[in-house]
Parts: structure tokens; sequence; C-alpha cells
């Protein structure tokens, strides 16, 4: 069956299509309606500025618990998302902003099992599966997550991320989070900004965004310029290899940016750098070509502060 309708035209460019033609057009869009329908939900688990956290829940002898209330509370806000495992025990929570996170699952017959800490990274799935024991519900299991390296087993992605407490011990030229991206494996610094190379891609093929944002150059990647000091970001995330359909725009790395966001408590930092000609070195390239070393004077100040329009 032909799926390209034939559409006859008249001299004024009106286009006409007949019953029969509409029927084949909706014949060949069918099966890609039913295939988008059928796609599982935690395909979609997280986004270019979210995570995911899911998991399967189960009674001591392995087998899964249905109907088991799953919550997932906020420790900067205390925002509480709930919801109950399925006919499978399994739950999923999509959506979920960076940061840490209590998870606890209560049942009728079963002890609460309570997660203390579970930290969400953005655009990274968490899979937590949680083994209940028999007990009073008003009983409370605290699970301990192991501190051991934990296999990405929802998509093929690898890279790093790079916590909110590294990004302000890290040291980064004139303060701009993007150069960390050259810390990470496969990558080759070529220039400023996002002149990089990530795994044999050019640097022309980088991807960034901001927020969910691409703010990527459009002519040129390697000149784009990111104003985002590291006291405005709270998680940054490169992707060197195997993206998933979230970045999809370039084949080479691929950096997401999480701004801060605030909590119940309040908080702040100031910083001030400072850099200038007498403390700085020259560069190679200047000493091989007997380059003087250029005057430099630098100073920058700034500051943070944030907290709660209003608490939980």
């Amino acid at each position: 069956m032909n799926c390209i309708p034939r559409v006859s035209a008249t001299l004024v460019t009106t286009f006409k299509l007949s019953l029969r033609q509409l029927g084949a057009a909706f014949l060949c869009l069918a099966p890609l309606v039913a295939i988008v329908a059928v796609i599982p939900a935690n395909l979609a688990a997280q986004s270019a500025t979210t995570g995911s956290v899911s998991g399967t829940v189960s009674d001591p002898s392995g087998a899964v618990v249905p109907l088991a209330v799953v919550e997932l509370t906020s420790k900067d806000t205390n925002a509480i998302q709930s919801q109950p495992t399925n006919s499978s025990g399994q739950y999923v929570f999509t959506g979920v902003r960076p940061g840490s996170y209590k998870l606890t699952v209560k049942l009728a017959g079963f002890r609460t099992a309570s997660v203390p800490s579970v930290l969400v990274e953005v655009n990274k799935a968490t899979e937590l599966a949680i083994k209940l024991e028999v007990g009073g519900d008003n009983q409370v299991v605290e699970v301990t997550a192991t501190a051991v390296a934990q296999l990405q087993t929802t998509d093929a992605q690898i890279g790093n991320s790079i916590s909110m407490s590294q990004i302000s011990r890290l040291p980064a030229l004139g303060r701009n989070v993007t150069e960390l991206m050259n810390l990470q494996p496969g990558v080759v610094p070529t220039g400023s900004n996002l002149g990089m190379r990530t795994t044999g891609a050019i640097d022309d093929q980088n991807t960034v965004t901001l927020d969910g944002i691409d703010v990527t150059a459009v002519v040129t990647a390697s000149g784009t310029s990111v104003p985002t000091p590291q006291d405005s970001v709270e998680e940054f995330r490169v992707t060197v290899s195997n993206g998933n359909s979230d970045l999809s725009r370039a084949s080479g790395g691929q950096m997401t940016l999480v701004g801060r966001h605030g909590g119940n408590t309040m908080h702040g930092s100031g910083y001030g750098l400072f850099q200038n000609s007498v403390l700085n070195s020259n560069t190679w390239d200047n000493n091989a070509a007997k380059i003087k070393k250029p005057d430099i004077s630098d100073k920058r100040y700034g500051g943070r502060w944030g907290g709660a329009l209003k608490k939980d």
C-alpha cells in the first residue's frame, strides 16, 4: 500500500483529498500512534534538567508487593511525592529535581522501610530495590545505601556528575564552571569556552544546556560563552558517549547545567578572585617564542544568597 496519498491540484492551488486517500493516510499513521502509546513511562524517567527514582518492592520471600505506598520527600523543601506500587511491585518517580531525598515504603502487616539519604542527579536514573520485613507498620527499618559503585542499567550513557560541593572546591579558569569539562575522561582541551574534543568528536559538536534550555552557539559550538560562575550552578553533568535522546543535537560532549534553587534554610556565600602579572606565570608558547609576559589585572567579587519565600 502506498503511504503517500496522491493529491490533485487546480490552477488556484486548491488541494482535494478523497475519502479513500484520507483512509490510506490514516492507516499509515495508525502504527506510529500505537508505538508511541505503548512506550513505557520509565523511558521518560529523566530529562535534561531532572532525574528519576525507581525500583521494586518485595517481601522477605522475594515476592513482589503491590499497592505499597512509596513516598519521596525532599530534604530541602519537605515536598512529598507519593504513589502506590503497581501489580509488579514497581514504582517510578519521574521529573525529580536534583538534590537529596528520603524514601519511605509503607504497607499494613510490614514494617515501614526508610532510606534516609537518596541522591538524585541530573539526567540520571536512580534505582532502589526495597525488601519489606514482617511486623507492625509503626516500626521503622532504616535501609542504608552501601558505598559501592552503582551500575547504570536504565541507559548506556557514559559520563559523570559533579556535585555542588565539588564545583565549589575544584579550580576553574575564571570561575567558569564549563572549564570542568576538561577534567572528564576522553576530553582533550583545544581552546577556551567549549573548545574541547570529546571522544574523537570535534569541538564544534559539543552541546550545553542551562536549566533545560539549549544555549549552544548556533553557528560554531566551540564559540559558546556561558556566563555560569561556580556559585550559580547546583549540578553539572557531562555525557562523553552514548547520549540519550534528551540531548541529541550533536555527537560530541553533552554538558548539562542546573542552576541553584532555594530551600527551607537561608544560605549564601561570597567570593573574591584576584590575579595579576606578578602572580601569574608566562605561557609555555610565549616563553618558547621569546614573548614577554602580558600585563594582567583581574579582580572579581561576588556572592549569592538564597532561601524559601514560603517554607514547606
